[in-house]
């Protein structure tokens, strides 16, 4: 009753209603609510579950030589070969153990034999694999043909026939084929290698002016800069020290010299020191091997010259592949030393005299005045400057002055 029962379906509470049975066994049972008691006890059962037909599954054929399995039509049954399910028909391509299986479908049962196996191995046949030819001269290797056999060359399947083009070791390996077993010999090695040709390899050049080497070119011989392989040409030393090898090359043997070594680094020179002759007025510039001279930013070359009476500088400077140390500079004045005098000021007349002086020009506020008097204006400022009046003269002293007039 409404309120008062509760039912449980397969132990699950349902409320009041109808519900599909999926096709299974359904148990119900009533339950009293509180404060009400079941006059009686109250379960139903009921067993929805389909008939099972019992059903004999038909044994499938085969058919060894042309390794075919075929499945019957049998209404409930599935077949699966090798576990793969299979619909009714033939089925081929079989060269092994095969295992029939059976099974119901749903509303089936199944009586008699559910699996059947079938070897579809062939037989065994003993076969002896020919060897194959081998001809140095032509570098060739001849694979036989031997039914129920197959030839591999260094690992690669070569069919029957002359195969050319071998100059190194070769190993040629039999197999038997499906439904074959080799007897005897089924591996054979030939040497098809060259006897080596001997050559003594031609040594690099190497320049430091230019920091550069040069690899020859030489038949049979691989050349290596520092550990790399590198082709004929001109290359940069880098500054840097490089070690060249040789190494033979396939089919070749050296003999000689086979590794050459060369430091590009700039060489560590002193420059040899300019000497200046004071009495004779002349200047010497040294010869020292990657040192190269010059005298007032032009390039000299070793020898002495005429000072001319002039101040000297000398510079040394690395030629490529050297570096310079110690003094690499020089410079010696071979000009007469003059002093300046000074200019008179006369501030009542307002006047000034530049004075006569061997060596000695003089400039007021910027102009060249010779030796003289001169008027100035009343209260004007005048700068007087002396300066050398020729490269073979130099002042010392004074040589500026202010007078205000």
């Amino acid at each position: 009753m409404p309120g008062m029962v509760e039912y449980f379906v397969n132990g699950s509470a349902r409320a009041s209603g109808t519900y599909s049975a999926n096709g299974q066994k359904i148990n119900i049972v009533a339950k009293s609510l509180p404060g009400f008691v079941l006059s009686k006890a109250a379960t139903w059962s009921f067993d929805f579950s389909p008939a099972i037909t019992m059903v004999t599954a038909a044994a499938p054929s085969f058919n060894k030589s042309s390794g075919t399995v075929t499945v019957p039509e049998v209404p409930g049954v599935r077949y699966s070969v090798n576990g793969l399910d299979k619909a009714t028909g033939s089925y081929g391509g079989y060269q092994a153990n095969v295992t029939v299986t059976a099974t119901a479908l749903a509303g089936y049962a199944l009586s008699g034999p559910t699996t059947w196996v079938f070897d579809f191995t062939p037989a065994i046949a003993m076969v002896t694999a020919a060897a194959p030819g081998f001809n140095k001269s032509a570098g060739t290797v001849t694979v036989p043909d031997v039914p129920g056999v197959r030839y591999s060359v260094n690992g690669v399947d070569k069919g029957a026939g002359s195969h050319s083009g071998h100059r190194t070791k070769v190993t040629v390996t039999a197999t038997a084929h499906a439904g074959y077993a080799l007897s005897g010999p089924a591996s054979w090695t030939f040497d098809f290698t060259p006897a080596a040709v001997k050559t003594t390899p031609a040594a690099p050049s190497f320049s430091r002016s230019a920091d550069r080497y040069t690899i020859p070119a030489k038949a049979g011989v691989q050349y290596y800069a520092n550990g790399k392989p590198v082709k004929a040409g001109s290359y940069s030393g880098n500054r840097a020290k490089v070690t060249v090898t040789a190494k033979a090359a396939a089919g070749y043997v050296l003999s000689g010299t086979t590794a050459w070594s060369f430091d590009f680094a700039p060489v560590r020179v002193v420059p040899a020191a300019v000497t200046f002759g004071k009495k004779s007025g002349t200047y010497t510039i040294p010869g020292t091997a990657g040192v190269r001279y010059y005298v007032g930013g032009k390039q000299a070359k070793a020898g002495t010259y005429p000072a001319n009476r002039r101040l000297v500088t000398v510079s040394a400077k690395a030629l490529a592949g050297y570096r310079l140390s110690g003094t690499a500079a020089w410079k010696y004045d071979f000009r007469t030393k003059t002093t300046a005098a000074k200019p008179s000021f006369n501030g009542t007349k307002n006047s000034y005299t530049i004075p006569r002086k061997s060596g000695v020009k003089y400039y007021v506020n910027g102009r060249y005045k010779p030796a003289g008097t001169y008027q100035a204006g009343n209260g004007r400022k005048l700068t007087f400057t002396a300066k050398a009046s020729s490269p073979s003269h130099r002042l010392s002293g004074t040589s500026a002055w202010t007078y205000r007039f």
